[in-house]
Order: C-alpha cells, then structure tokens, then sequence
C-alpha cells in the first residue's frame, strides 16, 4: 500500500510539473520562389518527428506539427533548412507549460533540449507559451543583435546550468503567444 501511494504521489508530481513541445515555427531566409519554398517543405517532412508542415511561402515562413511522442532535436530543423539550401531567420517554439518556474540565468529541460532564459523577471510558466531562440543560425543577424548585450552577460550564469548534460543548450526569450 505504501509504494501505491509513493508511486502515485511521483505521478501526480511529474504531470505537474510536465511541459511539451506543440509545435515550431520558423521562416527562412533567401527564399526567391515557390520552388524554393517547397524545397524547404520537403526537407522538414522529411524529419521523422514531422506529423505535418504548413507553408506559408509569402512570409517564407513554416509551421511545423510534431507527431505526438516523437522525440524533437532542434538542430535537425536548422539542418533540414540548411540542406535545403538556405537559412533560419527566426525559429520559435510553442509549448505548453504547467508550474515551471523560470528566472534570469535560469535554464529548463523541454523535451531534452536545454533552454536557458537569459533576462527574464522570476515567473512561473502555465499554459501555451511562444520562446524566441536567439541563438546564432536560429534568428537573422540584423535581429539577433538587439540581443547580444543579454547573451554576454547571460555566458558566466549558464556555465554551471547544465554541468554534466550534453548536447546543445539554445537562449531562449519569451514572446506574447
């Protein structure tokens, strides 16, 4: 009786503090055509964690579904743009958050992948939400810079965020959803 209600005192705490990825949306840059346009599209359907891609091709811009379960590396999204032959000029990720609590210097693990949230007030995340990564390939240079002053500071902080994780840890900012 005792590891029932240990078991499900650990359940009930993982769903309340659980967060996923609901979809990605990127625009890339150097599109000219719409064959340019549907050589993006079909690079990111390629990916096996794709359920669905909505182009946009005036905006140059990609809504991604994600079959539900699949496992999300954000670089391969970077990478399927750039086999394509062109860039990111803005990539954002839509989650849905319960009880994660976040402040400046702080970092998350959202669905494996290493979130640092460089700059922001103390909060607690609940609901649909919209971060903007600002790391480089991920957003324009033109529109990256208004954020260096935010990453300099924010490089001594994450250093010891993620001590002993691997792979890549992306700076994230939020956005109105």
């Amino acid at each position: 009786m005792r590891s029932a209600l240990l078991i499900l005192c650990t359940i009930l705490r993982l769903s309340v503090f659980s967060q996923s990825i609901t979809t990605l949306s990127l625009t890339a840059s150097g599109l000219t055509c719409s064959m340019c346009s549907k050589a993006v599209y079909k690079s990111l359907t390629r990916l096996t964690s794709v359920e669905k891609v909505d182009a946009d091709i005036q905006a140059a811009g990609f809504t991604i579904y994600l079959k539900p379960g699949s496992t999300v590396v954000l670089a391969d999204f970077k990478k399927a743009v750039q086999d394509a032959g062109f860039s990111v000029a803005a990539f954002r990720i839509k989650a849905s958050f319960t009880q994660s609590s976040i402040s400046s210097g702080t970092g998350l693990l959202l669905e494996g992948n290493q979130l640092f949230f460089p700059g922001v007030d103390k909060q607690v995340l609940t609901g649909p939400r919209t971060l903007l990564l600002i790391d480089k390939g991920y957003l324009s240079e033109k529109d990256r810079q208004q954020y260096n002053k935010l990453l300099q500071k924010s490089s001594a902080g994450e250093a010891n965020m993620f001590q002993g994780a691997e792979g890549q840890v992306y700076h994230v900012v939020l956005q109105q959803s």
